[in-house]
């Protein structure tokens, strides 16, 4: 019986250490936070077009009449043509998440996802809403 007791014990304590080890991992980032670094999306860029879509399919493209100028804390937007005249000069603060890579401009407007950021392109897709989303396709300036 104490044979038996003993490798019993020991077996349960073994299974122990097993999960207590497994439970513990390496990821020290907190989840859903991502970094917020926005120094990749730091400059002026030019808006080139905005394409609307619904139900997946293109039912809008215009040029852009805009460029925003993107610092650490806000984004300024400047009017280069009738269309967004009423918005020249309006600055917006921003949440980015580099990790999520996500644009969250604190104002009203949708959230959007980036698609691409690169030292010479910015293409930021909208949430969809009811079937329709926007993407916005930007150049350095």
């Amino acid at each position: 019986m104490n044979k038996y007791f003993y490798s019993m014990l020991m077996m349960l304590a073994m299974m122990v250490a097993a999960l207590s080890f497994t439970a513990c991992g390496g990821d020290d980032e907190e989840e859903g936070g991502g970094s917020t670094s926005s120094s990749a999306l730091v400059g002026t860029w030019e808006l080139v077009s905005t394409t609307d879509y619904y139900n997946g399919k293109v039912e809008n493209t215009e040029d852009g009449d805009e460029y925003w100028v993107i610092t650490k804390d806000d984004i300024t937007i400047h009017s280069t043509g009738p269309k967004s005249a009423s918005m020249d000069g309006l600055s917006l603060n921003y949440i980015y998440d580099e990790k999520a890579k996500t644009l969250n401009i604190v104002a009203g407007y949708p959230l959007y996802k980036i698609t691409t950021l690169s030292s010479s392109a910015l293409v930021l897709q909208s949430e969809e809403q009811y079937g329709s989303y926007e993407v916005r396709t930007f150049k350095k300036k």
